[in-house]
């Protein structure tokens, strides 16, 4: 509700629940919402792999691999860039938060 009052007026969610060994995601507790204010995108991945080049060190730490967020992302703006003025990325726990005179 915070996000609507200092006037977002829509929101992607990119639901990775499942990703996590979870029987739940977020489909319900979206719904309240409607579709004209939440698109829930179901995002059942993990990692992805960024394509970078895979030296020693990066194989041992993680083998070239990211968050899905990344991904996630990417693909919102792909996907929906091209239907809203402005985009931000947020987990849900952060806020933007307005300061000064604006």
């Amino acid at each position: 509700q915070f996000h609507r009052l200092v006037g977002f007026d829509h929101f992607y969610v990119y639901d990775n629940s499942l990703a996590h060994n979870t029987t739940q995601d977020l489909s319900r507790a979206l719904e309240s919402f409607g579709p004209d204010v939440v698109t829930r995108i179901a995002w059942p991945f993990r990692v992805c792999n960024n394509n970078a080049p895979v030296t020693r060190d990066s194989l041992e730490r993680n083998g070239g691999e990211r968050s899905s967020q990344y991904a996630a992302d990417n693909s919102c703006r792909s996907r929906y860039g091209s239907y809203t003025e402005w985009m931000a990325t947020f987990d849900t726990d952060e806020y933007l938060v307005p300061v000064g005179n604006y």
